[in-house]
């Protein structure tokens, strides 16, 4: 999908999927672990948390849905470490699916609403992606 926005064309999505040779278990325990960062507070629906990546900071993270393991959908601050409120500053959403196949497990990553977001985070966030 592309949206114009001021008479340029954005990319509103950006999508990955890869077929991992692992159960859907272990799979899930990497996106926790390793793309999320260790969690501060609670991963439910509608609460709103840090992921602390060590070194590189913590940010602020609005969880939409938190369904083990198949399911991780959150809204955050794309391009940069940020902390505070998410949607006074512009946010994208970022989801986690897991798939059992033949062989393994398939993951599909796929964040959306970079179109959205202020023009100065746009060109930012499109380069951390």
């Amino acid at each position: 999908m592309r949206v114009q926005v001021m008479s340029h064309q954005v990319p509103d999505t950006i999508e990955r999927k890869l077929l991992i040779h692992a159960p859907i278990e272990r799979v899930f325990q990497a996106v926790r672990e390793d793309l999320l960062g260790k969690t501060v507070g609670n991963l439910a629906p509608d609460s709103h948390v840090h992921f602390d990546f060590g070194e590189w900071g913590r940010t602020s993270v609005h969880v939409i849905a938190y369904e083990p393991p198949t399911y991780v959908a959150y809204r955050w601050v794309p391009g940069n470490i940020f902390e505070g409120d998410i949607y006074a500053k512009g946010s994208t959403l970022v989801e986690f699916r897991l798939q059992e196949v033949e062989g393994g497990t398939e993951f599909h990553l796929r964040e959306s609403g970079f179109a959205s977001l202020p023009t100065e985070m746009f060109k930012d966030a499109m380069e951390n992606n």
